[in-house]
């Protein structure tokens, strides 16, 4: 069944709770997801791909600095609810080095599971965009847009890698 939306009353009490958890989860999985970044880019191979993992902690940091501002927006403190899917894709990394370390293969196991975890962070943050967007919040809106575009770059720079590098090994 499809509801029609309506930014008054309860619909727009809902869909800030909604943004509300979903701005805790991505919290908590930028936070993890910075640690999971210093450890694939350990155990990556290649000095480029190790370069391009750390970027990507870098990037986490900063993201969480713009979430923070949306938190402050919203009148909340900035803590995170234990995200269980970044969880879940960093035990599947943590997998998956056992599975391929020492191995030629390693970098394009880490490529591929780093690329599955952008498509989560674009999921996520294209979510709270549009519920931004829904409820007037531009600030928020702006920020998510800003990590999204941002997530997205991520992605296509991986695939580059995979395609150029990683995967012609």
């Amino acid at each position: 069944m499809v509801t029609n939306w309506s930014n008054t009353g309860n619909n727009r009490i809902h869909l800030k709770q909604l943004l509300q958890e979903e701005l805790k989860e991505v919290y908590s999985a930028e936070k993890q997801l910075i640690l999971g970044m210093k450890k694939f880019a350990e155990e990556a191979i290649s000095p480029q791909i190790q370069s391009t993992f750390l970027g990507y902690a870098d990037d986490g940091a900063l993201q969480i600095e713009k979430l923070k501002m949306v938190f402050s927006n919203m009148d909340l403190p900035a803590f995170g609810k234990k995200c269980k899917t970044m969880e879940g894709l960093l035990l599947e990394a943590e997998d998956r080095i056992a599975n391929f370390a020492g191995n030629a293969m390693l970098d394009a196991a880490l490529i591929a599971l780093v690329q599955k975890i952008k498509h989560y962070e674009i999921a996520a943050y294209g979510t709270m965009h549009a519920y931004a967007q829904m409820m007037d919040m531009d600030n928020a809106a702006a920020l998510f847009n800003e990590i999204l575009c941002a997530e997205k770059s991520a992605d296509q720079q991986l695939t580059a890698l995979a395609l150029n590098f990683a995967n012609r090994k």
